[in-house]
Formats: C-alpha cells, structure tokens, sequence
C-alpha cells in the first residue's frame, strides 16, 4: 500500500537553555481515501523533556493536522550540555506499516556550577596530605587548575592530578601535599594556607579553601629535655659502677712488709690477726682478714713477712697509712 501520509516539523533547530521550555510545530497531512488516525511518537531525548498537545491526531483526507511538541529541558547535570537528534514518527492506526518520520535538532546550552570540599581540613605533621574534591553540578565539562599560597611563602603545593576534566554530575578527588619549612629545634609552627579551585575560563567563578598544618619542629623540645636525662642517667650510672666496683672489689695482697709488736712464736707456730691496711689503690679500706703468720725465727722479735690466705671485707680505720699487727 502506498504510504498516505507525510511528516514536517517548524523550527528544525531548536536552542534551549537549562531550566527553559521550546516547542515546534508538526504538521501531519493525510492523503487516504478514508480518514485516519495518527499517533505520535518523540525520541532522542528522555521522556520528562517531552509533552504534546494531543497524542495523536484524526485527519480526513487532503488534511492536514497541527500538533505542538514542547520540550522542557531541567537545569541539572543530567540534561548535558551538547546538540540532541530528535526525530519525531507518526503512524496511521488502520495500516501499521503507513508512517511518517521527521527529525529536529535541539541544542541544551551550557550551564555551570561546581562544589569543592577540602579533607581533612587541618593536619599534624610535616607534610599534610589533604584530599581536594570537586563535583561538576553543571551540565558541562570543567577542567580545573590549582594554587597553593600560604601568608609567609614557606611552603610549597603539589597537586595530582594537576589539571582535572571534571564531567557533568561527576566527582573527582585531587591528591593535595603541603610541606612547610620547619623550625630546626623547639616548638611546632603553624601554617595558613589558601588553596584555590579555579575553572576554565569564562565558565564559573575560582573557590578557595583554608588548609591548617601544625608541623613539628625537626627535633623537638621534648627530645633535647630526654637526651640530656639520658646523658645525666648515664653518666651517674657509670660513677655508680665505678664506686660499686671499687667498693666491692678487693686490693691484691700477695704479701705485706709492716712493722709489729715484739712477739714471741715458737717455730712454725701459727696465729689469726686483724690487719688494718691501705690497698693497692692507695684509697683507704675496711677489711677483716684471716691472716696466719708463719714464724721462720723464734729469736726475732721483729716479724718482716706475711702471708695472705684468704678473708672478708669488713671495717677498716679512714685514713690508715701502715700496718699493726695485734694478737
């Protein structure tokens, strides 16, 4: 059967503005013998966007029908901005196959808009690694560039990635480092910083963000007060030992010259004095010793020569300078 029906559209090309409405005309004209009815369908854009001034349409033959299409486009990241194929097709209700197609084009203008978040917003630290996000509330794509400045110019900025596409509705996070100049020894130095969002040009104003890093001194005033306790721990605890050491440790006595009372001692006679004496470190010591002397001659009253066998350290007189030998 030989189509009965042709399609036109007035305006073909349509401008829209986000959060706008436009319409065009459709014309369906019926060259049937009988009269028909005519639906009416719109694709290339999403549903929400359409509305029709009547479904459909009844035409006699040689007639010719108007129907209005309107399209309303929202202000949202979703309508993205760009030119949209709109065809529009009517088909007769008695023979399916009996159809009509017309095309229009609908461009969405662009509108922008974006947000900015900076986390965590303060840091403890010598570096302070921020995450910067950015969502495109707009409809088309944004890209970004990015400073860093701080009121005393002592630190530096680095931003990955640098310079960010960011699509329609989308989020995208920037990997922020900030190093300060620290303060070799002593307290913490805060740092103020601005960091600022700035879109390409002539689509939307720069944000700016506040950024805190307190960073640490390279050594710090607790450290120095720890390494001198330290130092003063160590060397008492080193005078310590020594006077342990000394305290504890006996003078080696193999034999000992002193000058003694007059005693009488039959030959190979033994007996137990108590010595007092100065030791080998020449520091007077308090020793009670088990001494045996061994008489080589019973004649001499003056005994020259003592043997050590062995004793415990006891009590001995300060400042003792020779030797005393008592029975």
């Amino acid at each position: 059967m030989a189509q009965t029906v042709s399609l036109t559209v007035n305006p073909v090309s349509l401008t829209a503005a986000p959060g706008a409405e436009v319409e065009t005309q459709i014309s369906i004209q019926h060259f049937g013998a009988v009269v028909d009815v005519f639906s009416i369908s719109v694709n290339g854009v999403p549903e929400s966007w359409i509305s029709l001034s009547s479904d459909g349409a009844s035409v006699f033959p040689g007639d010719t029908a108007q129907v209005v299409l309107r399209l309303s486009v929202p202000r949202s990241s979703e309508a993205v901005s760009k030119v949209y194929e709109v065809e529009v097709t009517v088909q007769a209700q008695k023979d399916l196959t009996d159809t009509g197609t017309a095309t229009l084009q609908l461009y969405v203008s662009p509108f922008y808009g974006y947000s900015t978040d900076l986390h965590p917003q303060q840091t403890t630290g010598p570096v302070a690694n921020h995450t910067l996000t950015i969502t495109n509330a707009g409809n088309s794509e944004l890209a970004f560039s990015f400073e860093g400045i701080d009121r005393e110019g002592l630190c530096s900025f680095t931003f990955d990635p640098q310079t960010p596409v960011v699509s329609p509705g989308a989020t995208t996070s920037v990997a922020t480092r900030v190093r300060g100049k620290r303060p070799f020894q002593g307290a913490s130095r805060t740092f103020d910083y601005t960091i600022t969002a700035t879109p390409q040009q002539g689509t939307a104003e720069p944000q700016e963000l506040i950024g805190i890093m307190v960073a640490p001194a390279r050594i710090s005033r607790w450290l120095i007060v720890a390494a001198l306790a330290a130092v003063v721990l160590l060397v008492v605890g080193i005078g310590g030992y020594q006077w342990y050491q000394l305290r504890n440790t006996l003078p080696v006595l193999e034999t000992f010259e002193f000058a003694a009372s007059p005693l009488l001692l039959a030959p190979g006679e033994t007996r137990q004095l108590v010595v007092n004496a100065i030791g080998e470190d020449q520091q007077p010591h308090d020793y009670q010793i088990s001494w045996s002397l061994q008489s080589t001659d019973s004649t001499n009253p003056a005994i020259q020569l003592v043997t050590a066998e062995g004793g415990q350290v006891s009590r001995l007189a300060k400042g003792q300078t020779s030797v005393s030998v008592f029975e």
